[in-house]
């Protein structure tokens, strides 16, 4: 064996494992490349609307029937929409802009549901 073909014990089973990680590492990013879109809305909530306790959690259990990642953004706060806790931490009243982000396979129906939820 010349030096180009050496090969020490179990050092080309670690190159082979090696090279199969890195392309399925690559297989993953490149899979759904075209997939990563991300919607968003900007609602001015109503008079109706704040999210104390009983708006958090209709927005949260609306926002949990969706498979998408839903985020509330509102006074400086960014928070998992599917979360009551984290909703109402924004404390959003009345008059408050939140901006909706929704990214996954349902994203344009979760955000469509969630913008007529909170126009109601």
């Amino acid at each position: 064996m010349g030096p180009a073909t050496a090969c020490f014990p179990g050092s080309c089973y670690l190159r082979l494992h090696a090279l199969n990680a890195i392309e399925k590492v690559l297989a993953a990013k490149t899979r759904d490349v075209t997939r990563n879109i991300l919607v968003e809305a900007l609602i001015q909530l109503g008079d109706r609307w704040d999210f104390n306790g009983h708006g958090s959690a209709r927005l949260a259990v609306k926002a949990a029937q969706f498979q998408s990642d839903i985020i509330c953004i509102a006074n400086g706060r960014s928070v998992n929409a599917k979360d009551v806790m984290s909703v109402m931490s924004l404390r959003a009243k009345k008059g408050i802009l939140v901006h909706i982000l929704a990214t996954g396979p349902d994203e344009m129906a979760a955000l469509e549901a969630i913008v007529a939820l909170l126009n109601t």
